[in-house]
């Protein structure tokens, strides 16, 4: 940013300037790659509506460095403003004080550079702002009580032990009075059931959330990315992949979806049958749990299931709440552009609904057929092949069934769906999967233009040749995994 040299007299009046009116970022020009997390740090710092904020990074990306460095700028701007920083240890606190914070305000005029004071590990600044930094061992989350901060900082979040219990209800209190900013850094940690990756979770769905992997890190080259990888047992290994790559899995065998990739993740463009595809509602029903609905439509050019939408139901709900929810639903997103509703060809629900079922039917004109169920293994299955054969598109508005496919993890004894905070028992993942199990392969949409292809054949699952005569999509799908065409469910009616 400066090409003055540091000896120089109009350097150190630059130098002076900056700290004076609290930016910093100079100190950052190595490392350019930081000012990412610098910017989504700030913006959380300095929303008053965010009062948790989750990085997810790589090692040594620079996590701690930068999260000081936000906190700094803020005491100077600030007078009176408060900081707390906590570790997981005691010995990672004072890590930080001696090789992180002590070089990072080195270069600091008197007039601004804080003091410290080595028995309360407490930095303070002339203006009256303070950081206090301690380490979270020996029980010592207790002590914390009563320490109102306008910010907090916790690293290594993923290595506190019982965060949300002993951390997380005592600190979030002390934001709250000042309107202030918890924010979270950590790589993954090393167990996946922390409840570290809960929260993170929780913000990743709100959008207060950061990840930075290796591959965003400017400092490192490709050699040094090569030999990181070799050290750690190859890419696809597991230290690699949650401490660089910062997946939460421990074990790929633990991920239910592993086929599941980010490129899935899209607003998929309509094409001139959109009118004609056939169009899906599935439902997975729960008290304990979330009652999940999905929406979307059979791409059958493309040979995708586009997902639209999603909605879910909490708690203890009745037959009108499932109904709103579903219509509020078809009613916006099933239409002609004159307005007219699109019909729903099909509506599956698992066997768990069947006492709502008539109630649906009868009071609200809504119908839905019972899903055929076999062992969690095949039903799970089949929605695996669907997804490694890149025939499923999901729309960045579902967040809690993109959160299942990516984060669904089997529980312990692998027979069934882990539970969590955030996703319920895989809620939304249930649903999908007696949605592609129901789709219709032979049955052609009526009105539909077989000559209509806006897709490059080539990117597709399988291209269409309709010259040569028709197979069915359940056919090319079964061919394609030398696998037997199952009988198609067809109902008598499209609801």
């Amino acid at each position: 940013m400066y090409e003055i040299k540091p000896d120089n007299e109009e350097f150190a009046k630059v130098l002076k300037q900056e700290w004076t009116h609290g930016i910093l970022k100079y100190k950052m020009n190595e490392r350019r790659h930081q000012l990412k997390i610098y910017s989504a740090l700030n913006g959380a710092v300095n929303d008053p509506k965010i009062r948790l904020f989750t990085l997810l990074c790589s090692r040594q990306i620079g996590k701690s460095s930068t999260t000081l460095l936000v906190a700094t700028e803020q005491c100077l701007l600030k007078s009176g403003f408060i900081v707390l920083l906590l570790t997981a240890t005691t010995k990672n606190m004072k890590d930080i004080c001696e090789l992180v914070y002590d070089k990072l305000i080195e270069d600091a005029p008197q007039t601004c550079k804080p003091t410290f004071n080595k028995s309360d590990g407490k930095y303070t600044f002339p203006n009256g702002s303070k950081i206090f930094m301690a380490g979270l061992d020996n029980n010592s989350a207790k002590d914390l009580r009563g320490k109102n901060a306008d910010l907090i900082i916790v690293d290594e979040a993923g290595f506190v032990d019982k965060l949300q219990a002993s951390v997380m209800s005592i600190l979030m209190p002390q934001v709250r009075d000042r309107r202030g900013t918890i924010l979270l850094t950590s790589t993954p940690s090393d167990t996946p059931a922390h409840d570290f990756k809960e929260i993170a979770l929780e913000c990743e769905k709100k959008g207060n959330y950061l990840k930075m992997t290796i591959y965003e890190d400017t400092y490192k080259n490709a050699d040094d990315i090569e030999e990181i990888i070799e050290e750690h047992g190859g890419v696809d290994s597991t230290d690699f992949r949650r401490e660089y790559l910062c997946e939460w899995a421990t074990d790929a065998k633990s991920i239910i979806i592993p086929e599941f990739k980010e490129t899935m993740i899209q607003e998929w463009e309509r094409n001139g049958n959109y009118n004609y595809y056939h169009k899906y509602t599935a439902m997975d029903l729960g008290k304990k749990d979330f009652t999940a609905m999905l929406y979307g439509y059979y791409d059958w050019h493309a040979a995708k299931f586009i997902l639209q939408e999603e909605t879910q139901v909490n708690g203890d709900w009745t037959s009108t709440d499932i109904a709103n929810a579903i219509k509020g639903v078809e009613d916006r997103i099933w239409v002609d552009i004159k307005g007219n509703k699109l019909p729903v060809y099909r509506r599956i629900c698992d066997i768990g609904g069947m006492s709502l079922l008539p109630d649906l039917q009868t009071f609200h004109n809504i119908n839905f057929i019972e899903t055929k169920k076999e062992e969690l293994y095949v039903m799970v299955n089949e929605l695996r092949e669907f997804v490694k054969a890149g025939r499923l598109v999901v729309s960045p508005k579902c967040k809690n069934t993109i959160g299942c496919l990516k984060y669904g993890l089997w529980d312990k004894k692998a027979k069934g769906f882990g539970r969590t905070k955030a996703y319920g028992h895989c809620d939304h993942l249930a649903a999908l999967i007696y949605l592609i199990r129901n789709l219709s392969s032979q049955v052609m949409p009526e009105g539909i233009d077989k000559s209509l292809n806006i897709i490059d054949p080539t990117k597709m699952a399988w291209p269409h040749t309709w010259e040569d005569g028709y197979k069915t999509d359940a056919q090319k799908f079964a061919e394609s995994f030398s696998t037997e065409v199952r009988p198609e469910i067809v109902p008598e009616h499209s609801w």
